[in-house]
């Protein structure tokens, strides 16, 4: 399970990367759950096709090899042929094909190519028969001023789109991410999983850190609902995101850092959540100070983990240090401080030091 967790995240950062670089491609504009879908599903085929051939390996047959011979003649020919043979493909553009000027048939090699690529109800292909008439006859420079004149004003009114299309979908996600909060405050954790996922689906290319938000708030959800595997992926994409483009040492970056640990922690994985915590602990102590409520988190996080792995020695001074910035910075019953003086007195009682963890029982509130 790990390996096909690491394949898909591989494959997400691939597609952030391909979006990146291709951000007008409608493929890559697919919701990321199909995308994902559609690569899981030709793996799965890779996969199989992987095992057939090597559980049912044959000689190839009579049609097999009459196949093979028609390719190899074909290839020997390809190497024969010199690059004077060789020609451009017909890219089926527009061109202007009669005597004195643009006719019929160039305006209709625009319609086919306009269809060819999904832009048949595009308002350039309706101001077509305007062009046709504007141009019918005339030279190819008429033709370019009028073009260019059309395009300008798609582009000014699909940039427009583009904003307002933009604007509705940061709304919409912002609309999911607050129900999500909700369904997660009623213990609907389900309802809080959906909302989540369909905020990551939602929200408009280039706006990472809002993404990022969507995809730890869903990696939370999913950890609340035991479903510890995909919840990793959406704290590892978050991670990522974050590094990127805030830079690895945001304070931003070191709470998803607790949260992953967090995750590796129940998963019974101690050596990988250990330096995650480590790296939060020295994030949050060069941007907010060593006795940030930050840093205090932070070493409580990973002295109960020392702790967990018998090595009392080491999580008591981190729990003390803990409990310390607590006591200066927060009421005497605020929760934060009661949990901090409970995880310090069980830490000294482990370590047989009962006189001192009675004392800090006195000072929690009944």
């Amino acid at each position: 399970m790990e390996q096909i967790v690491r394949i898909i995240e591989t494959f997400w950062q691939l597609l952030e990367q391909l979006r990146e670089e291709y951000p007008n491609e409608l493929l890559l504009q697919l919701p990321e759950i199909t995308l994902t879908a559609i690569f899981v599903t030709i793996l799965v085929i890779l996969m199989m096709v992987r095992n057939r051939r090597k559980t049912a390996i044959k000689k190839p047959d009579k049609n097999d090899q009459e196949l093979m011979n028609v390719l190899t003649n074909q290839i020997a020919q390809i190497k024969r042929t010199s690059p004077a043979e060789l020609q451009s493909p017909d890219l089926s553009s527009p061109h202007i094909s009669s005597p004195g000027g643009i006719h019929n048939d160039w305006f209709d090699n625009l319609q086919n190519r306009l269809n060819e690529h999904g832009a048949k109800g595009s308002p350039f292909a309706n101001a077509l028969e305007d062009l046709r008439d504007l141009v019918q006859g005339g030279t190819a420079d008429k033709a370019i001023e009028a073009l260019d004149t059309l395009s300008q004003e798609n582009t000014d009114a699909g940039n427009q789109l583009k904003n307002q299309s933009e604007q509705h979908l940061l709304g919409a996600t912002i609309a999911r991410i607050t129900a999500g909060d909700l369904a997660l405050d009623l213990e609907n954790i389900e309802a809080a999983v959906q909302h989540y996922r369909q905020a990551i689906e939602t929200v408009p290319m280039g706006h990472d850190a809002l993404l990022a938000e969507c995809l730890n708030n869903h990696a939370m959800a999913l950890y609340r609902n035991d479903e510890h595997d995909k919840a990793l992926i959406s704290f590892r994409r978050a991670l990522k995101l974050l590094e990127r483009f805030k830079g690895p040492n945001d304070t931003d970056v070191a709470s998803v850092l607790n949260n992953l640990a967090m995750l590796y922690y129940e998963k019974g994985d101690g050596n990988a959540a250990r330096p995650l915590y480590e790296r939060a602990l020295k994030i949050d102590e060069a941007a907010d100070g060593a006795d940030s409520l930050a840093v205090a988190t932070d070493l409580n996080n990973l002295g109960l983990l020392l702790k967990h792995q018998n090595l009392a020695d080491e999580a008591e001074p981190l729990l003390r240090r803990a409990l310390n910035i607590k006591e200066k910075a927060l009421s005497a019953d605020h929760p934060s401080l009661v949990t901090g003086l409970r995880n310090y007195a069980a830490l000294l009682r482990a370590q047989g030091r009962d006189e001192e963890a009675s004392e800090l029982d006195t000072r929690i509130p009944s």
